[in-house]
């Protein structure tokens, strides 16, 4: 390959990499901004703060929505044309929302930005890998989730700025600048139609109607859990979800072009490094669920301080997922998976039998080291679970990657909520004074994460093993091509 070709195929990977790093950032940015106007919603528009709470969630349930739908795009109009659709509502999201007159049009505008965001996100995990290749892969996936934890880190900050020095429209109209750069950048450097399928694709109503009812009413279940006073609500929901969700999966592995192929759990290491990318869901949320409540009601250090605690967090997922997938690249699987759960395994058992008289300045190295962990183990996993997938099953490989991520998260804090209110009861029941049963309740939820890490063991087992298998395969494919090009070079030169 001349200097000029590969300066331009260098080129062309780098304009990719920056062009879906910065659409992903504003699709995370757009939920985070908008978390810390919340009360200001509720005083402008006069409105309760359940209401107003739906500039965050309905965000969410379109989210999740357009993300099962994403699979089924791409094969019609490949990854190229759904990634810029996902601009053009990104777009249109924020038009809307920052000419609203009133908060329901408001809420219009975050169904389209929620819409936009479902399809860029799990898409500019395909183009990065398209764009990168196998063996690069992990590098480019490190940057890319480095990046994401900083804005969601940064993102409330930025929208409190926003807020203090201009109006509350500018949460949106921010948006449009930055995604015409992406619109342009997407033409320039995105190129092809990978993915799409000629021919007829039927549409999977059935299963679009089946998975869409069965996540809202998941959601909304569990959202319910904490708010409601009648346990009928939260159970009825949660039945419809597990029938909805049940026969969803029995239609698709019988359907001819289901909506999303669930036939992919077939593949052992999809499935396994799915699991895994629940569990640092689980850890991660975990941490910012907890970390505050520590600092504010334990340690009386002030929310603004209590914030900033959790950064180092986001910032060592960032800078260790990119540590990660540099490992991951050169050494497999087992040099970054291995690591990254037993540190997470270390703290929480320490945290479980220390917590109680360490100072503030151990528990910031923990959560340091928690921050290494999960970015270790997160952007291996998602590289992992994509790189054993056929090219025709990228698009529903990796939707699956992000709802399993979202949903993980909304779980997790129901489950840690519980564990934290029923075990704090028990122990002031048991005449502990208020701020050791909050600690002591804490110590209750990390030894339930750490249970849970020691489960998922054998399955960081069978990633590595199942990595390793694939990596070799594709090693000697890459070999036995070189060859052939060398031999066809010498043939070429005889010839000559």
């Amino acid at each position: 390959m001349s200097t000029q070709a590969q300066t331009g195929a260098g080129l062309k990977k780098w304009g990719i990499f920056i062009t879906t790093l910065i659409a992903s950032i504003t699709v995370i940015m757009n939920n985070s901004l908008q978390e810390v106007a919340v009360p200001l919603y509720i005083e402008i528009f006069q409105i309760p703060t359940l209401n107003a709470q739906w500039i965050v969630s309905l965000f969410s349930l379109t989210f999740l929505i357009s993300l099962t739908i994403a699979p089924y795009l791409a094969k019609k109009f490949g990854y190229r044309n759904v990634f810029f659709f996902g601009l053009i509502l990104l777009t249109t999201g924020a038009i809307i929302g920052g000419f609203a007159p009133a908060f329901n049009v408001m809420l219009l505008a975050r169904v389209f930005q929620g819409a936009g965001g479902g399809l860029i996100m799990p898409i500019c995990l395909v183009i990065l890998r398209e764009g990168f290749g196998h063996e690069q892969q992990g590098f480019a996936m490190g940057l890319w989730s480095f990046s994401g934890m900083i804005a969601q880190a940064f993102g409330p900050t930025i929208g409190g700025i926003i807020l203090e020095n201009s109006s509350w429209n500018y949460l949106f109209f921010a948006n449009i600048p930055v995604v015409i750069f992406c619109l342009i950048a997407t033409i320039v450097f995105v190129k092809g139609n990978i993915g799409k399928i000629d021919g007829a694709i039927t549409f999977d109503w059935i299963g679009f109607i089946l998975i869409s009812v069965g996540l809202v009413s998941l959601v909304f279940a569990i959202e319910q859990i904490q708010k409601a006073n009648n346990v009928l609500i939260p159970a009825a929901l949660f039945i419809v979800a597990v029938i909805c969700l049940t026969t969803f999966v029995f239609h698709s592995l019988r359907a001819k072009e289901p909506i999303i192929n669930i036939r992919i759990m077939k593949n052992s290491l999809f499935t396994a490094s799915l699991i895994i990318t629940i569990c640092c869901a689980f850890t991660m949320t975990s941490l910012v669920f907890i970390i505050p409540l520590l600092m504010q009601q334990v340690l009386n250090v002030g929310p603004t301080l209590s914030g900033l605690a959790a950064l180092p967090h986001a910032v060592m997922v960032g800078v260790f997922g990119i540590v990660g997938g540099k490992l991951l690249d050169r050494y497999g699987a087992k040099s970054a998976v291995y690591p990254g759960l037993f540190i997470l395994l270390g703290v929480s058992l320490f945290f479980y039998f220390s917590l109680n008289s360490i100072p503030i300045w151990a528990i910031i190295v923990c959560i340091v080291l928690i921050g290494i962990g999960n970015g270790m183990l997160s952007t291996t996993t998602v590289a992992t679970a994509l790189s054993n997938l056929k090219q025709d099953q990228l698009g529903e490989g990796s939707s699956m990657v992000n709802i399993s991520k979202h949903l993980g998260k909304v779980i997790i804090v129901v489950v840690v909520a519980f564990i934290l209110d029923s075990r704090r009861t028990q122990y002031l029941a048991e005449n502990y004074e208020t701020s050791a049963a909050i600690v002591a309740s804490i110590q209750d939820v990390y030894l339930f994460l750490a249970g849970f890490l020691v489960l998922m063991i054998p399955v960081v087992w069978l990633i590595c093993k199942k990595y390793n298998e694939k990596s070799g395969v594709a090693k000697n494919e890459g070999t036995l091509a070189k060859e052939e090009t060398l031999v066809k070079e010498e043939e070429t030169q005889l010839q000559s």
